[in-house]
Parts: C-alpha cells; sequence; structure tokens
C-alpha cells in the first residue's frame, strides 16, 4: 500500500522534470542562448508550440495514470461497494451507467437504476474501471485537459481544492488555448505566436504554474492512497 502512494510522488515528480526541461529551453530561447535559433523564427516557433503541446499531453497522461493507479488500488483492497464513499459509487457504477445510456430496453433502464440506487448497501465487491484503450479513462473525456476535468477528477474522488492557486487556472486557459490552435492548425502557426501573452518567457511562466499543479496532484494521489481516503469510514491513523 505504501508503495503504491510512493510511486505516485514518482510519477508526478518525473512529469514535473520534463515541463521543467521545456521551461528552462523557453528561457533560453527567450535570451537568445540557443544558437541560431531567434525565438521570432521558423525553430523558434515550433520549440514554443512543442513546449505547449507536451506540457498538455503530460497533465493528459498524469490524470489518466492517475485514475488507473487508484482503481487498481482500491481494486486490490477488496472493499466493498456499500464501503466506498458516495462520490466514487459513481465510478465503481461506470459500466451500468453507460450500459444505460445507450439502451433501448425500458426494463433494462429501469433494473439498471434500481441497481445503481441501492449501491448503499451493495455486498459486491468494487472493480474500478481498469485501464481503457478504445474509449478516454473515467471521468475523463479525451478532450484538452481543463480546470473542468480536474475538478470533476476531484469531485469523483471526494476531494476538495483541486486547482492550488488562481493563477494556474488562467495558465491553464493560456495553454490550451494554443495546443488547439497549434494542433488544429486553427491559424497558421506564426499568427499563433504573434498573439499577446504567447512569447517564450510567457509560456515558461505559464509552465511554472503547471509544475506547481502536478506536484499539487501528486501529493493529493499519494495521500488519497495512504489515507485510504476511499473509504466511507477510514481506519484511525497511528499516533491521532
Amino acid at each position: 500500500m505504501k508503495h503504491d502512494s510512493e510511486a505516485a510522488l514518482h510519477f508526478t515528480d518525473e512529469a514535473a522534470a520534463r515541463i521543467s526541461e521545456w521551461r528552462r529551453h523557453l528561457i533560453n530561447l527567450a535570451d537568445g542562448k540557443l544558437s541560431g535559433i531567434p525565438e521570432r523564427s521558423f525553430l523558434g516557433r515550433e520549440m514554443r508550440a512543442a513546449a505547449v503541446v507536451a506540457t498538455m499531453a503530460e497533465l493528459e497522461a498524469l490524470l489518466r495514470e492517475m485514475m488507473i493507479a487508484i482503481g487498481a488500488h482500491v481494486n486490490s483492497t477488496s472493499i466493498l461497494t456499500k464501503d466506498l464513499t458516495p462520490s466514487l459509487r459513481t465510478l465503481a457504477a461506470n459500466s451500468r451507467f453507460e450500459s444505460m445510456r445507450y439502451s433501448s430496453d425500458h426494463e433494462a433502464i429501469w433494473n439498471g437504476r434500481l441497481e445503481v440506487t441501492g449501491l448503499d448497501a451493495s455486498l459486491e465487491r468494487v472493480n474500478l474501471p481498469g485501464k481503457t484503450r478504445s474509449s478516454p479513462q473515467p471521468p475523463l473525456d479525451g478532450r484538452t485537459i481543463q480546470v473542468r476535468h480536474i475538478a470533476i477528477v476531484w469531485r469523483v474522488l471526494g476531494l476538495t481544492d483541486p486547482i492550488p492557486r488562481a493563477s494556474v487556472v488562467t495558465a491553464l486557459k493560456k495553454l490550451t488555448q494554443i495546443r488547439n490552435d497549434v494542433a488544429h492548425r486553427n491559424v497558421d502557426i506564426a499568427q499563433v505566436f504573434s498573439e499577446a501573452g504567447r512569447t517564450a518567457r510567457e509560456i515558461a511562466g505559464y509552465l511554472d504554474e503547471v509544475v506547481l499543479l502536478v506536484l499539487h496532484i501528486g501529493v493529493e494521489w499519494s495521500e488519497y492512497l495512504e489515507q485510504e481516503r476511499f473509504r466511507v469510514n477510514r481506519p484511525a491513523r497511528p499516533g491521532a
């Protein structure tokens, strides 16, 4: 159990280190320390684009891995569904919700509703979703990570304070806009990086905020497992 919480910190530390490495290159770009690569050159724009896309991919991978790891950990405890926190039961019932979503069988839909409303008394062993390959990892939707994605993950886990400070929200909005403009080529890449707030130094500042967010996620993830926050009645901690 302790190993799982330590692995969470290790995973997030590595993600933070990779984002910090991109930040370092952006600062060097802004300071003119990359020989032959001016910030406004083709390579200068491509480097800014790569840093943004890589950072958002790190954040998506982190949240996905977090949900997979928490699911595997909770399943390994053989906890009963009734002993899960109410919010996490929604994830335990994910397959039921999905089957009702696409079913045209009136009886099956109502049987599913009855099952879901009885989860607080269910003696079934929990089976949270494992790693998905053909669809987004629940409760994510496969879109570029925004504050709302982190917020819903926190709500499902029954946690509070998904964002460590307000400036993280601004940074995520900026990065999401840039990432989508670059990935979908909504406008020419030269125009993408001619807009305000998109210099190498400014993007490096946004990456600073994401590093803070990543480390925050790591601490919450680790403590969630170590303190067994998924249980309705958590065991008393030594010395408490």
